[in-house]
């Protein structure tokens, strides 16, 4: 945001402010208070003011409550968003204002849907370009998640006919939106499943040939999508070719320059898996630090709910797996904040307002529990991949009766980088059977179809670190021995939570990872049971 120091950046800010708010009949205003939003209201033509004093710029405007007259510290404009940070009452009261245009979201859907479009041109001349040889077939976009929305990856189909009957086809694709590294898997995933079917197509229309899939991704990216496609399948992997171009992920494909002849396609390398193996991130040890006086209390007050992760300056208390709590520790000063994300503002515990966090405990046991009598309640509703969590953390012979109760690890990281910088999300569920072998835990309950390739990465990181000798040398399940074997895969989720896609896309993991489904009970919440258990690659 765009901070206002002096009086000549005030005037400068008032007159684009301004000229924004008067090319609109009609805004969409929302305060943010303390995180928490106000009711959004309209602001016409006529209701608002900018006036640039000595010392400030004031933004006054109407509200069924009457004026408001704010002192603007920042703004900044983002898209058709108009972002204001302001203060008054000498500082005492501080909000963020949010202003929309009124009739702006058809525009933004129809602006972001011919975008895409271009981006998808763009790609498919580029890849044109680097393969003269072939003709472009078609050129569109993914399917949205919704009907009305455009896809996020381009699908471009380049076919040549060879004779008899035969032809070579390349099917190539490419997010045409900004990704992160940790969103190269449902990338993967979107790309595996619409090769699959074009297969599945071309040998139901009896044609025969070559065909290759191109996974063309930004520079930045080409490295966490090589590590996944190195888990697939020998056969699979010898048919994928990584292309990266120079721009990056954060500029996405939008920003690849109209002239497609002017930028290349760098060919990525994909590894081998054991050569993938051999690297290993610097492992981020668990802490072993005993729980604090403060989460001990608060554990007490619902010891078969509440549980504990911790962190390596405090703990996250959940309520079947719903964090309501956070303890944090700097030096010898220990602070507790309570509240339940998105439900309103943090709280600062003290002795005033203890009976504020036993009364959220009290909601908590009434809301989040599998008899519930209203089950579209939010406190209901949130979390549920930690809440089942949470129950197999408390009994994980629920699942497997060969696993070993405790030490249990939850929510493990494998390298010390965050999600966002590269890294991956942390595992589930890091187990260990009775013979020694490591298990590998991701569970869902809604569907997902990067399940297996999320699963094989994970499985990847933990066996890397199982080779280097790091997991025995964290003493991670204390004196109980690692067998000297890769670990296994355990995918969890309800029995109608399987994506339709993962029949297909978990077969084209390499068998050396030994993959299985666990399908549990619909109704998990009042108990967790196993359905059915198969070995899926």
């Amino acid at each position: 945001m765009k901070l206002l120091t002096t009086r000549a950046e005030r005037e400068v800010a008032a007159s684009r402010l301004r000229e924004l708010l008067e090319a609109r009949s009609e805004w969409l205003c929302a305060e943010f208070h303390a995180g928490r939003e106000r009711a959004p209201f309209a602001l016409r033509a006529g209701e608002w003011e900018l006036r640039v004093s000595p010392s400030a710029l004031h933004f006054s405007y109407w509200t069924d409550a009457g004026a408001r007259t704010w002192r603007v510290a920042a703004w900044e404009c983002v898209g058709h968003h108009v972002r204001v940070r302001v203060t008054r009452r000498m500082g005492a009261e501080s909000s963020m204002l949010e202003l929309v245009p009124r009739v702006s979201a058809r525009e933004d859907a129809l602006a972001v849907a011919a975008a895409r479009r271009a981006a998808c041109e763009r790609m498919a001349q580029t890849i044109s370009a680097h393969t003269p040889w072939m003709k472009i077939e078609s050129a569109r976009l993914s399917v949205g998640g919704r009907r009305s929305e455009p896809g996020r990856y381009a699908r471009v189909l380049l076919t040549r006919a060879t004779g008899a009957g035969r032809r070579e086809l390349i099917a190539a694709t490419g997010p045409v939106v900004s990704i992160k590294a940790h969103e190269i898997d449902d990338a993967l995933a979107s790309a595996l499943s619409w090769w699959s079917r074009l297969g599945d197509s071309t040998r139901a229309k009896g044609t025969r040939g070559k065909s290759r899939l191109w996974l063309v991704v930004a520079s930045d990216l080409s490295s966490a999508m090589s590590e996944r496609v190195a888990l697939l399948r020998e056969d699979v992997r010898d048919a994928i070719g990584i292309y990266e171009h120079g721009e990056a992920s954060s500029s996405s494909v939008e920003a690849l320059d109209e002239s497609a002849n002017r930028i290349s396609l760098t060919p990525a390398e994909i590894p081998r898996l054991d050569a993938l193996l051999t690297r290993a991130t610097r492992f981020s040890r668990p802490t072993r630090e005993s729980l604090s006086e403060t989460a001990e209390r608060l554990v007490a007050l619902a010891p078969t709910e509440i549980d504990v992760i911790r962190a390596r300056r405090g703990e996250t208390l959940r309520f079947n797996g719903l964090a309501f709590a956070r303890v944090r520790r700097m030096l010898n000063d220990e602070r507790v904040w309570f509240g339940v994300q998105g439900a309103g503002q943090k709280v600062l515990l003290d002795e005033e307002n203890w009976r504020g966090l036993v009364k959220l405990i009290d909601e908590l046991k009434g809301h989040r529990c599998a008899d519930a009598e209203d089950a579209r309640h939010a406190y209901f509703r949130a979390a549920p991949e930690a809440w089942l969590e949470s129950i197999l953390r408390r009994d994980i012979t629920r699942l497997d009766p060969g696993l070993v109760v405790s030490p249990l690890h939850v929510q493990l990281r494998t390298s010390r980088e965050s999600a966002g910088a590269g890294g991956a999300r942390p595992v589930d569920l890091l187990a260990l059977r009775r013979d020694g072998r490591l298990v590998v835990i991701e569970l869902k309950v809604s569907e997902d179809a990067a399940l297996p390739i999320q699963g094989a990465d994970y499985w990847r990181r933990v066996e890397a670190h199982r080779r280097s000798g790091e997991l025995r040398r964290a003493r991670l399940f204390g004196e109980l021995d690692i067998a000297d074997e890769p670990p296994l895969v355990y995918l969890v989720a309800p029995v109608f939570r399987f994506h339709r896609a993962f029949h297909h896309l978990s077969r084209m993991i390499d068998p050396a990872v030994e993959m299985f489904r666990f399908d549990i009970n619909e109704d998990w919440r009042a108990g967790v049971h196993v359905v059915r258990r198969t070995r899926v690659n």
